[in-house]
């Protein structure tokens, strides 16, 4: 699902979608979603357990406590930092 450069993708795009489709969402863009931070990225990667790619380049807000917070282990995070990381 691309939801990237969407300028009103924040808390509740995150409820939407762990709510609808957290046993259908498998890809996601956020990029650019200046509203993802740490605990909207996090709500997404443990609310769809079948989240499998997650890219977040210039989410400004999101840091490395995202990546080490999170509970989905096959969760492939990008954009972060710049770098690309298996979590």
């Amino acid at each position: 699902l691309d939801c990237s450069l969407v300028p009103a993708a924040g808390a509740a795009t995150a409820v939407a979608l762990t709510t609808c489709c957290k046993d259908r969402l498998e890809v996601l863009d956020v990029s650019f979603c200046r509203e993802m931070g740490d605990e909207l990225l996090g709500l997404l990667a443990d609310g769809c357990p079948n989240l499998r790619a997650l890219s977040c380049f210039g989410c400004s807000k999101a840091s490395r406590t995202f990546l080490d917070g999170h509970s989905n282990q096959n969760l492939v995070v990008s954009g972060l930092g710049g770098v690309t990381m298996t979590c």
